[in-house]
């Protein structure tokens, strides 16, 4: 057996490697056209993205500033129409009365409840647990989690799964104020025909776009009268939360060994 080191090796500037010696291995030869056709591809890859860097930091930017001022004027919008709702006592809360708009909770640090102007016309019943619902919605500081979900769509308006992650930030604060309704009332039934009530109302007054909240509200119903969830439930959360981390394994793979190729094209074509 002869040494490794008594093959000839070229020179490191001659391969671009650093100071290391790369030796001629025996049938590296043959590899050669593979690996012209790799170094071609990991060089057309590297041109295509760098020629699209320029184009996507335009349109980011752009996505951001459009998503910046349609903040702007939807926040200056409820500013002026918040001057003319008119402030009330209902039931000892102090509210707001909205032509309308809500019910809601409005407000960072000094939140206050928006009742439009037909929910003063509903049972004294329906009433009670549409304060209790927006005074929970108080108490949890939601307002201030939404706009802080806000903020970073605003951020960052071109990642789509962000934007699925907030309908579904806001249905978890949904489901999880409807609960803690719940346990403090117990008045399951007249709350589920309150919230199809509220919700016919607003969805008339939403038109196309109450697509999202009829989804939302069936999702809140089932989760007020289904079960609790089954080992087949958990089972299938497991194996989903796998798939992700292996999808994510992969995408680091393939980064590893888009790296690992350059350098064994180099000692191919040398």
């Amino acid at each position: 057996h002869r040494d490794l080191h008594s093959f000839p090796t070229r020179r490191s500037s001659d391969l671009h490697m650093g100071s290391v010696a790369v030796p001629e291995l025996p049938g590296l030869p043959a590899w050669k056209p593979v690996a012209r056709v790799v170094d071609q591809w990991v060089n057309s890859t590297s041109s295509a993205a760098l020629a699209l860097d320029a184009p996507l930091i335009n349109l980011t930017f752009a996505a951001f500033l459009l998503a910046l001022a349609v903040l702007i004027l939807v926040t200056l919008r409820t500013s002026a129409a918040r001057q003319t709702w008119r402030p009330v006592v209902v039931q000892g809360e102090r509210c707001l009365i909205a032509p309308n708009a809500g019910p809601s909770a409005v407000g960072l640090f000094r939140g206050t409840i928006v009742l439009p102007e037909w929910a003063l016309h509903l049972k004294r019943e329906s009433l009670r647990l549409i304060l209790a619902h927006e005074r929970e919605h108080l108490r949890g500081g939601d307002p201030r989690m939404l706009l802080a979900g806000l903020l970073i769509l605003v951020l960052l308006p071109w990642n789509l799964p962000l934007w699925w992650q907030w309908r579904r930030l806001r249905r978890a604060i949904e489901l999880d104020c409807d609960a803690r309704v719940l346990q403090q009332t117990g008045a399951l039934r007249p709350y589920t025909e309150l919230l199809l009530a509220v919700g016919g109302r607003q969805m008339e007054l939403a038109g196309m776009a109450g697509l999202a909240a009829r989804s939302d509200l069936r999702h809140r119903l089932m989760a007020m009268t289904a079960p609790a969830p089954s080992r087949r439930q958990g089972g299938t959360l497991v194996l989903a939360c796998n798939v992700l981390v292996l999808a994510g394994l992969a995408l680091m793979l393939s980064g590893v060994m888009c790296a690992w190729c350059k350098p064994l094209s180099l000692v191919a074509l040398s």
